[in-house]
């Protein structure tokens, strides 16, 4: 009986025993282990040592070198856990997501998910509260995807304006690229532009702050102020010469006609047209305040023609025009250039409306082509007047014209010889030549230069003529202010094989000039007028012939009248 009831018990044990052990896992560590018990912290347990997994009841055995006969490995443990399962505590509770609650709870556990980025708090990975992301629970800075950035002043991952220049179109910069407040601005940020509509003004690109990052825009007509612009050229400007005054504004609307007062007591009358210039010639010399106006003319009664009117100046602008008496100053020297030392003349030639005594200033060699006495001598040096001076020479308050002096150039080389004339209120005028001085051979009047080649055929006789009337400059005659002369080419040339092409240009002795062959000009003011001619032929042979021109103004004719009848 005492055997039958032994056996029974063994029996009854196995029974118990062998399900129990059925569901046990085996494990090598504890990141492995999962008793499958969401309310335990799993320990991989019960760890003996092995030489090889025979050692281990079908468990695996950690020995790096198996089977060698020295076990230096452990056998594998059962997944335990090392609290009591369901003990309601929540610092042993583990369900397994951390983005959860992880409140454990009898004979259950809590499994709450959060999604990324809201709020989670679990007690056994960290006791704060922290953001979700890819299942963990973050309490410092987050872990972003690619194309977000984490923001600290907001613990949030964002997704910015813009990632690089390319986000913001062909205008625009991506600033502070990669950070929180990455946003498109304008690359080219209060630069002028135009937005295509004419009523506006001041267009300018300005930052739209997306994607394109630029946009331009002008100040609606609404919002503009009115206000003009006046300017003259040329001006300085000589008496009885022609200046166009224009007139700008910086809006087309809030007005609708235009006036500019020339300072002499004469106007331009209103005029409709926007952005426009008038013509003006001023009779004597003197300065002048030239103001423009921007007018809001109103008819209050029109019967065949405006009968009273009205005019509100809406805005004005000043600005000055300089009228002076015009001066020119031409310079030659004779001989122009030769052998060393060389002893030549130079001849300065005035002309132009100023009168009154001259203030010559030579410089032996000056290349400078300022009109200003002070900046030539901070340039050049100071002809004092001093006979023997090395810079040049000068002579203030004379009559001379021309005036002539005369110097020796003792080394080889290339100068240049330069003048400057001053005479009453007139702007200075200033001419230059160059003079090569080379170096004398024994017994020959011949220069060896590599670059000498015996000319094909003789250089072109330049030869002119000029006529008004029956006026002619050869020989001399006197001619008329405002009326036409005619210039005729009389050269002779010699190049009939040349393959290139023929080319002239007159200077007129006024400051203007012409490049065809037989040109007109129309002189406006008194003056003796070195007129040149200068004539390149087909293989640029040049050659030129000046001729002086006497200006005056016309002689008024007298006649008598016999009365019809007498008293």
């Amino acid at each position: 009986m005492l055997k039958c009831l032994y056996i029974f018990s063994i029996i009854f044990i196995v029974f118990l025993v062998l399900p129990f052990q059925a569901e046990a896992t085996y494990c090598t560590s504890n990141d492995d282990c999962n008793d499958n018990n969401g309310c335990t912290l799993d320990t991989c347990e019960g760890q003996t040592a092995c030489d090889s997994d025979a050692d281990c009841d079908g468990r695996a055995c950690s020995d790096p070198s198996p089977n060698d006969g020295f076990p230096e490995g452990f056998c594998t443990g059962f997944c335990e856990n090392n609290a009591g399962p369901m003990d309601g505590k929540q610092d042993s509770c583990s369900d397994g997501n951390v983005c959860s609650g992880g409140q454990c709870i009898v004979n259950d556990c809590s499994n709450t998910p959060a999604n990324d980025g809201q709020p989670c708090q679990d007690a056994n990975v960290n006791p704060q509260s922290g953001v979700c992301q890819a299942g963990e629970c973050f309490v410092d800075e987050l872990i972003c995807p690619s194309d977000q950035t984490y923001c600290a002043d907001i613990d949030q991952c964002i997704t910015p304006v813009c990632n690089s220049d390319v986000d913001c179109g062909t205008d625009g910069v991506c600033q502070n690229a990669g950070q929180c407040d990455a946003t498109c601005v304008c690359g080219i940020e209060g630069q002028e532009c135009d937005d295509g509509d004419p009523n506006t003004t001041d267009d300018v690109w300005s930052s739209t702050g997306g994607s394109p990052a630029c946009s331009c825009s002008g100040t609606p007509p609404g919002e503009q102020e009115l206000t003009c612009t006046i300017s003259a050229s040329p001006n300085p400007v000589t008496a009885n010469t022609n200046t166009l005054i224009t007139l700008t504004e910086s809006a087309l609307t809030g007005h609708n006609k235009h006036k500019i007062l020339y300072g002499d007591g004469a106007d331009s009358g209103l005029y409709d047209a926007h952005n426009s210039s008038q013509t003006h010639a001023y009779a004597s010399n003197g300065n002048y305040t030239t103001t423009g106006q921007l007018v809001n003319y109103t008819c209050g009664f029109y019967f065949f023609g405006c009968l009273w009117y009205n005019e509100t100046v809406e805005a004005t602008c000043t600005n000055s025009v300089t009228v002076a008496p015009s001066l020119f100053v031409s310079l030659s020297a004779n001989p122009s250039g030769g052998d060393a030392p060389l002893s030549t003349i130079l001849s300065a030639d005035v002309s132009g409306s100023a009168t009154g005594t001259i203030n010559y200033t030579f410089w032996w060699n000056c290349s400078s082509d300022t009109t200003s006495v002070a900046t030539a001598i901070s340039s050049c040096g100071d002809p004092d007047g001093t006979s023997g001076n090395s810079n040049g020479i000068k002579f203030d308050g004379v009559n001379d014209d021309p005036k002539t002096v005369s110097h020796t150039y003792a080394a080889v080389g290339t100068y240049t010889a330069k003048v400057i004339a001053e005479r009453d209120v007139a702007a200075p005028a200033e001419e230059r030549v160059s003079i090569p001085v080379t170096e004398a051979s024994e017994g020959s009047d011949w220069v060896n230069s590599p670059s000498w080649k015996t000319p094909i055929h003789p250089y072109p006789q330049v030869d002119f003529n000029c006529s008004q009337d029956f006026n002619t400059c050869n020989p001399p005659s006197i001619f008329k202010t405002n009326k036409q002369i005619n210039f005729a080419d009389l050269t002779i040339f010699y190049d009939d094989k040349g393959k290139g092409q023929r080319d002239w240009l007159w200077n007129f002795g006024d400051g203007t000039s012409s490049i065809i062959q037989n040109p007109t000009k129309t002189y406006t003011a008194e003056n003796i007028y070195n007129v040149t001619e200068t004539v390149t032929d087909k293989d640029g042979y040049t050659c030129s012939l000046t001729r002086p021109l006497n200006v005056q103004r016309p002689i008024p004719i007298w006649k008598e009248v016999i009365p019809l009848f007498s008293p």
